[in-house]
C-alpha cells in the first residue's frame, strides 16, 4: 500500500518562540540519557543529509543540512503503530521537502511540502483514518527526508538522509511501569529501555503543558546530549500543539 499526501502541515508554531536551551534542572531530569551505542567504525554519520551538486541553489548553509534526530546507531525503536518522526530542517525558502517511509522494499507513505524558510526541529506524524499505514511489530522500516530544488528533476536532489525505525512490543513489565508513571517518568522509562522515538514524543508533549514546559525542555536537552546531538538543543522546536503553548 502506498499513501501520498501533499498537504502536509509543516510546523509553523515555535514553542514560545525560544530556542531549546539547556535549563537548570533537578538531578533526575539531568540524568535522563539514552543507552550508549556500539563503538563507531569511522563510517560517515548517516543521520546527516548528504549534499549533491548545486547546493547554492537551495540556499542552504553547507554546514547545516537535514539531519535525523536519531541515536548514534541511526536505528530508532518505537512501540507505536503510527509514531512521530523528527529531523532538523535548515533554513531555506527554496525547494520541496519530501518524506518517505518504506518497508520490505515497498514505498508505504510519501508526503511533500514547500520549504518555508524556518530553521528548526520538524515533527511528522503518520496519518490515521482510511489508508493509514501501521508499523508492524518486529519489522524494520526505512524513513528518509530529501530537500529537492526542482521536483520535476530527480537529479536536482541536494540533500537527503535516511534512518531506520523498528517497532517492538512493549514488555509486560514496562507496560505496568508506564501505567503509573508521570509524563516525565514515561519519557525516562522509554529512554532507559532504548525506545528512542517514544521518548522524544513524550518530551515534546510535555513542552505543550505549561506546568511541565521547563522540565520537558530540560529533559529534551539532556536526552539529545546523551547521543551527541548537543547542537540541536539550541534549535527551536517547530510544531503545532493541540494546546495553547505560550
Amino acid at each position: 500500500m502506498f499513501v501520498v499526501a501533499r498537504n502536509f502541515r509543516l510546523l509553523t508554531k515555535v514553542f514560545g518562540a525560544v530556542a531549546l536551551v539547556a535549563l537548570t534542572c533537578s538531578p533526575a531530569i539531568a540524568g535522563l540519557s539514552f543507552p550508549a551505542a556500539a563503538k563507531k567504525d569511522g563510517s560517515p554519520d548517516r543521520r546527516r543529509g548528504a549534499g549533491s551538486r548545486g547546493i547554492e541553489e537551495c540556499r542552504v548553509d553547507k554546514a547545516k543540512s537535514p539531519f535525523a534526530i536519531a541515536p548514534d546507531s541511526n536505528v530508532s525503536l518505537t512501540t507505536q503503530a503510527r509514531p512521530d518522526f523528527f529531523w532538523y530542517m535548515p533554513a531555506t525558502t527554496t525547494g520541496t521537502v519530501i518524506f518517505k517511509l518504506e518497508g520490505d522494499g515497498e514505498l508505504l507513505y510519501r508526503t511533500e511540502f514547500q520549504a518555508d524558510g524556518q530553521e528548526g526541529i520538524a515533527q511528522l506524524s503518520l496519518p490515521s483514518g482510511i489508508g493509514a499505514v501501521d508499523l508492524q511489530a518486529g519489522k524494520s522500516y526505512r524513513w528518509s527526508v530529501e530537500l529537492n530544488c526542482d521536483i520535476d528533476n530527480p537529479e536536482s536532489v541536494k540533500f537527503a538522509f535516511s534512518s531506520t525505525i523498528n517497532r517492538q512490543q512493549t514488555s509486560p513489565e514496562l507496560s505496568s511501569q508506564l501505567k503509573v508513571a508521570s509524563s516525565l517518568n514515561q519519557a525516562e522509562l522509554y529512554a532507559e529501555n532504548g525506545i528512542w522515538m517514544d521518548s522524544l514524543s513524550a518530551l515534546v508533549d510535555l513542552q505543550c503543558d505549561p506546568a511541565m514546559r521547563d522540565e520537558g525542555l530540560a529533559a529534551w536537552s539532556a536526552l539529545l546530549k546523551s547521543v551527541d546531538l548537543e547542537f540541536f538543543t539550541q534549535i527551536p522546536m517547530l510544531g503545532d500543539c493541540d494546546c495553547d503553548c505560550k
